[in-house]
């Protein structure tokens, strides 16, 4: 996701749960938009608006919503009519994407930071997880536990 489609993402979210109408805040934008690039993009939308696009639609005709969580949200038509939930949730994915790459698995190399999460999966299963589901009942005989634990081992060591 790029900064322009974050900053016009946050800055719509902000109005619309202000109490703002979609008309007001797309004026706002393209007055007063942080850069250049969103004040184009907001008088693009607007414009489109205007010719009876719907704003999930003039949103995805701009080369700044081309990603694929924008697609995915915006391009749902069950989402139509709930822009602000649509942004809300792309700007989560993307304050959970840059928390990821900014915390300390994100200095590794991404196939090191892949195994090392997948073989801390591993350990919390053998050593959490299998006797927590064989205590709950959720696996029915010992012979199925050891067979686990057998393969967990197996993937440790492998």
């Amino acid at each position: 996701m790029n900064a322009q489609a974050i900053s016009f993402a946050r800055f719509t979210v902000d109005s619309l749960s202000g109490g703002c109408s979609l008309r007001d805040t797309l004026d706002a934008l393209a007055s007063e938009g942080s850069t250049d690039g969103v004040r184009k993009t907001a008088v693009s939308v607007r414009t489109l608006v205007e010719r009876g696009w719907t704003f999930p639609e003039a949103c995805l005709a701009q080369n700044v919503f081309r990603g694929q969580v924008w697609k995915r949200l915006l391009g749902d038509p069950g989402q139509t009519g709930r822009i602000q939930n649509a942004f809300e949730l792309a700007l989560s994915v993307h304050e959970a994407t840059s928390a990821l790459r900014s915390g300390m698995l994100a200095a590794l190399p991404y196939p090191v930071t892949m195994l090392a999460l997948l073989f801390g999966a591993t350990l919390w299963l053998f050593v959490s997880g299998i006797p927590l589901f064989s205590a709950s009942g959720l696996i029915g005989s010992p012979e199925i536990v050891i067979g686990m634990k057998r393969g967990v081992l197996e993937a440790l060591v492998f």
